[in-house]
């Protein structure tokens, strides 16, 4: 059995993937600061067949992040994909204090890094595995009013091209997703209504597509657009 492990697994994009993962047969390891959240979408995923590992964890807390993997290696020889999903969000450019930037860093940038610090040794040990950072479309191009979200989300793709160019050639295969307005809690200020938004579900086909891909395929980063965008 394939396993994964997804942060930000509660709700939103990785609810949708951990469910779609689980569906196609993979164990899945959820990664979520809410307790209740997690237990709900543990019982769902248990109630269709699915195999779950919970691990309550703020990914901004490095303490926490290393019992996590403490616990997942106790329960698993491998680990086959790991999705960085956990983000935040906040309004403004220079408008946020200092201490509001570097709580958003703490989880958009160093609570990823903390996850690739434990999650990339594993694999390199294995010589194989997938990972997949959600990155955003702001962090491609920056978008006036949320400088600052984008800033983390430059600070995230620079080090899913450099993992992506290191890791490639040893048989990891590393990508970003960068999408545009999910309808998700952190687009509740899109501009869109709900359904002109792109749903959690269409992000997990994208996972999946990247996931099936051959083995001779390396691909750095798939845009997903909304078409709204496009007026």
């Amino acid at each position: 059995m394939k396993t994964a492990l997804i942060t930000g697994a509660s709700q939103g994009i990785g609810n949708a993937v951990a469910k779609r993962l689980s569906r196609e047969g993979y164990a899945v390891a959820l990664l979520a600061r809410s307790s209740a959240e997690l237990t709900t979408l543990q019982n769902q995923i248990m109630e269709s067949g699915g195999v779950v590992v919970p691990l309550p964890c703020d990914v901004a807390d490095p303490d926490a992040v290393e019992e996590a993997f403490e616990k997942l290696q106790g329960e698993w020889e491998q680990l086959d994909f790991i999705f960085n999903n956990a983000g935040k969000n906040i309004q403004g450019t220079l408008e946020p204090s200092l201490n509001e930037m570097k709580a958003l860093y703490d989880v958009n940038v160093f609570g990823a890094y903390s996850i690739l610090q434990h999650a990339v040794p594993w694999l390199k040990s294995q010589g194989s595995g997938t990972i997949i950072n959600l990155v955003s479309v702001a962090g491609i191009t920056g978008f006036a009013g949320v400088g600052a979200y984008c800033s983390s989300k430059f600070a995230l793709r620079g080090l899913n091209q450099s993992l992506h160019h290191e890791l490639e050639p040893l048989g990891i295969r590393v990508c970003a997703i960068s999408p545009s307005w999910v309808d998700t809690r952190m687009a509740d200020h899109c501009p869109f209504k709900a359904e002109k938004r792109i749903r959690p579900e269409d992000i997990a086909d994208t996972v999946l597509y990247i996931l099936n891909l051959g083995p001779n395929v390396s691909i750095e980063e798939i845009t997903v657009g909304c078409r709204s965008d496009l007026g």
